[in-house]
């Protein structure tokens, strides 16, 4: 794989000189407040009266001349210059005169010298203090004093302190090589998304990580048992600066038109024919650059304190099948199936998880209508009128007579009073939800679930900061039949619509665009049915039209069944009540 010209780094996210204000702070005696635990500091005060009865000449010292070094000593502000002024002020001797120890040789005494300590005065000359005195013109600790006096024994004039600074780059080309060469060669794709593949990001499976990297490649180079000299560190930095690389880049996501005119293009016989196909293979790209330049600019407005549009996204995550069981009899049984709507709350940035299984409904618009209808008269806390929905263009979930009964019935009783259904080009939704089922499945990835509560124990903790809602539903109401009987759309052209707007001042049309620029027009259609006015979504009892639990086949039960035996001792209850319950509704 040839390196790309455009490397892609992970950047350090700038958060301002916060550090530097603390140290700089910290140095020059001024109060500050500690990083981690945001403790508030003192500043350095200057201490007009010292108590002394030394030998030295404390006492001679006027306070103006001890005030001046201590605004000369804070004024340096940088923690080497002061430990360059202080040395000047250390002196160390040898000792003049021993007291008795616990030793025979005085070579056997830890203390084999002596320090004197002085004060500047103005001009040249200075005065010889003691030890407390320095300290407390300086409002220093003694601590601080002793350190540097061992620096000084050791060390002679240098006192620089070694702790940060800037480390010396490495300079193992050798080394280097073999990293680049070893990651070149782990087989990558490419994103079918990009239209002009200026980035050139490549994608790594899903299967794999820098970790995963990086002990592969100390085992390759592992020679007699000597580690390469290659920390993690290096082999991260090297990945992330030299490579445009990602991870789990999913197959399922691709776009099936891309992918067409991929072929066709490849097939193509003359230019003039690969000439056209690449021209529509642009032209839908754009589109879905256009799309995703909308949503983006949706998520950061809702986000404005002005803004009056709420935003969500949702989307079905692919079906969970439990129990999670390893033998091979699983590989020819049917699992039982649970469904996961994800609604994306884009204001606050917050996930909300519908979780229900297949006894109790579908994945169609009437489970994914009563959820919606759930979350924006239960669950959602807002005041703002009007709303903006985001989902890809499946025409059995999302672009329906029943989600549309759905809206109107919300606008009819108040809820909002706009509300506009978006759809991204299909192929390219890169919904909120899909990052949401992304940290699900990581944390799904590593455990075996056996039942319903298993799922919703790991979405809950699947993300820490903003964790998901789970909510489990077995309540569906029929909203294709409300739709049937208050609404004709077949003059709407639903299948080809990018947008579809509802409104309170008008709430028997439908706005429909078929385009995502901002100077398209919109078109109105009638969708009410002779005699069916606003009323009748104003007053609907959608407990009504509640739908049936649904039944397996008895090849289903049987299946169900047989896998009762391998499965904890503790989750076989769940299972074996599942299993009478169906053979009591087959007995009906």
């Amino acid at each position: 794989m040839d390196i790309p010209e455009e490397i892609r780094a992970k950047k350090r996210k700038f958060t301002g000189n916060v550090r530097e204000d603390v140290k700089r702070n910290k140095n020059s005696g001024s109060p500050y407040q500690t990083l981690k635990q945001k403790r508030p500091i003192p500043g350095k005060r200057f201490c007009e009266q010292v108590k002394c009865s030394c030998q030295y000449s404390c006492k001679l010292i006027t306070v103006a001349a001890r005030k001046r070094v201590f605004e000369q000593f804070w004024k340096l502000a940088d923690y080497n210059e002061q430990q360059n002024f202080l040395r000047s002020l250390i002196r160390p001797t040898l000792i003049k005169r021993r007291r008795h120890g616990n030793y025979d040789n005085p070579n056997q005494s830890r203390r084999q010298h002596s320090f004197k300590y002085f004060l500047p005065l103005p001009g040249e000359s200075e005065v010889q203090v003691c030890k407390s005195t320095l300290c407390l013109t300086l409002a220093i600790t003694q601590r601080r004093l002793e350190i540097l006096s061992q620096r000084i024994l050791s060390s002679g004039i240098s006192v620089q302190d070694k702790r940060g600074g800037k480390r010396p780059a490495r300079n193992n080309t050798l080394w280097k090589q073999k990293i680049i060469d070893f990651i070149a060669s782990i087989p990558s794709r490419e994103s079918h998304y990009s239209r002009e593949k200026v980035t050139n990001r490549r994608y790594l499976s899903e299967d794999l990580n820098v970790r995963k990297l990086y002990n592969a490649f100390l085992e390759k180079h592992r020679l007699d048992g000597t580690k390469p000299p290659v920390s993690r560190q290096w082999f991260n930095e090297i990945f992330k600066k030299e490579f445009s690389l990602a991870f789990g880049a999913p197959r399922v996501d691709t776009c099936p038109t891309c992918d067409q005119y991929k072929i066709s293009i490849a097939a193509s016989k003359t230019p003039v024919e690969k000439k056209e196909f690449e021209l529509k293979r642009d032209l839908h790209q754009r589109k879905a650059e256009s799309a995703q330049k909308m949503m983006s600019q949706n998520i950061v407005d809702c986000k404005s304190p002005q803004s009056d549009v709420c935003v969500l996204s949702y989307d079905l995550q692919k079906q969970l099948y439990i129990p999670a069981l390893t033998h091979t009899q699983m590989y020819y049984s049917r699992q039982f199936t649970c469904i996961n709507l994800g609604i994306h709350f884009e204001d606050e940035g917050k996930g909300f998880m519908y979780l229900w299984d297949e006894t109790a409904g579908k994945r169609g618009c009437n489970e994914i209508g009563s959820c919606l209808y759930d979350y924006v008269t239960t669950q959602l806390n807002t005041t703002k009128r009007k709303l903006v929905l985001w989902s890809d263009n499946c025409g059995g979930q999302n672009k329906n007579q029943g989600i549309l009964a759905v809206y109107i019935t919300l606008v009819a009783k108040g809820y909002f009073d706009e509300i506009v259904h978006k759809f991204p080009q299909s192929g390219h939704t890169f919904l909120s939800c899909d990052r949401d089922f992304g940290c699900i499945e990581k944390a799904k990835k590593s455990l075996k679930p056996e039942v319903p509560m298993d799922l919703v124990r790991i979405m809950a903790s699947a993300r820490l900061k903003n964790p998901f809602v789970i909510k489990c539903t077995t309540r569906f109401f029929n909203w294709m039949e409300i739709a049937k009987t208050t609404l004709v759309t077949s003059t709407l052209g639903i299948s080809q619509a990018v947008m579809l707007k509802i409104s309170k001042d008008n709430l028997g049309q439908i706005e429909v665009k078929t385009s995502y620029s901002d100077v398209a027009p919109w078109r109105k259609v009638g969708v009410f049915k002779p005699k069916v006015t606003s009323q009748n979504f104003e007053n609907l009892n959608i407990e009504l039209v509640e739908q049936a639990p649904r039944k397996w086949n008895k090849e289903k039960i049987k299946e169900i069944r047989s896998m009762i035996p391998f499965i904890s001792p503790a989750n076989q209850d769940f299972y074996q009540n599942l299993v009478e319950s169906q053979e009591a509704l087959q007995n009906e």
